[in-house]
């Protein structure tokens, strides 16, 4: 009768299992079934916080249509036909025989701490058919009633990787850390800028010596131009052509004035040009030989840069 009764027994466990499962196999493929596990907590907080946080995620679910929960309820019950045990399950080895007990793809595990004044919860939602992590989150808050809110975050993204959707970039409220330059690295940036500036004041220099050069050669075949006219102007014996040489002469002695006048502006831009050159070139030796200093006492206070200043005075000077 033994034998009978043992069979009898697992034929039971057997049907009612299939009773149970049935339901969960008329979904369409396209659905995601999901169990969520009753979270884990840490001695220090109270006993239900782990099953509460986890209904917070059971809550959510059902509001996705290709999310499809197994009831809390259901799940208990094939775990206990099955002699299964869901407490401090937290691997994916466990998680997934106990996927495979309840005939789920996803199942969501979870454990709640306490670090200081923070709130803590360690989320993941494992593969059950690949044996593998899919997504996992650290949840902070300073509250516990902060936590409804990073929950429904996380079931939010959790919904869009099943669906293919690309995941929002999280934006953090903390400030980024800006590590101070250092003496040496002001120096360094300072002396790229004034070689910058001396690059600048050269190539202004040459266009301007060359506006001065230009003037110059030219103004002076304009005067030399007048003076020939002049002279066929003081031997001309009809006085139309007297008149038209005159005009003549008046004109190329304009021009050749307005040729010397670029020459002169160009001769006093090179003039002011050479001499912040030279000014840029003493600044651009001080700088570096602060920056041979410091590299062999990196230590050293006594010695700073000022390139607000400096750059101020350039800037100064380039402006007039």
């Amino acid at each position: 009768m033994q034998p009978a009764y043992i069979g009898e027994k697992i034929m039971k466990k057997m049907l009612t299992l299939i009773i149970i499962m049935v339901p969960f196999f008329l979904y369409a493929q396209d659905n995601l079934i999901l169990a969520v596990l009753d979270f884990n907590t840490e001695k220090d907080l109270p006993v239900n916080l782990g099953k509460d946080l986890a209904d917070l995620v059971r809550a959510r679910i059902p509001q996705y249509s290709n999310l499809q929960l197994i009831e809390r309820s259901r799940m208990l019950e094939v775990l206990k036909v099955r002699d299964l045990q869901a407490e401090s399950c937290m691997d994916i080895a466990c998680t997934a025989t106990i996927g495979k007990a309840l005939s789920c793809s996803r199942i969501i595990i979870g454990k709640a701490g306490r670090f200081g004044d923070l709130y803590t919860l360690i989320i993941r939602t494992i593969d059950t058919e690949k044996g593998k992590g899919e997504y996992t989150r650290s949840l902070v808050v300073k509250s516990l009633d902060e936590m409804p809110k990073e929950i429904n975050t996380y079931v939010n993204n959790l919904y869009k990787i099943f669906m293919k959707i690309p995941l929002e970039k999280r934006s953090s409220s903390i400030a980024p850390i800006t590590v101070p330059k250092s003496e040496l690295e002001k120096g360094q940036d300072s002396i790229r800028n004034i070689k910058t500036w001396m690059w600048v004041t050269g190539i202004s220099g040459g266009i301007l010596g060359s506006a001065a050069l230009y003037g110059l050669l030219v103004s002076n075949r304009y005067y030399d131009d007048s003076n020939k006219k002049y002279e066929e102007y003081k031997s001309s014996v009809y006085r139309a052509e007297a008149q038209t040489l005159h005009q003549e002469t008046d004109d190329l002695m304009k021009k050749g004035d307005t040729a010397r006048l670029i020459a002169y502006i160009g001769a006093g831009g090179l003039v002011i040009c050479g001499s912040l050159f030279l000014y840029e070139h003493y600044v651009k030796n001080k700088y570096e030989k602060r920056v041979a200093e410091l590299q062999k006492e990196p230590k050293k206070t006594t010695l700073f840069f000022a390139p607000t200043r400096d750059h101020f005075s350039l800037g100064l000077i380039h402006l007039f």
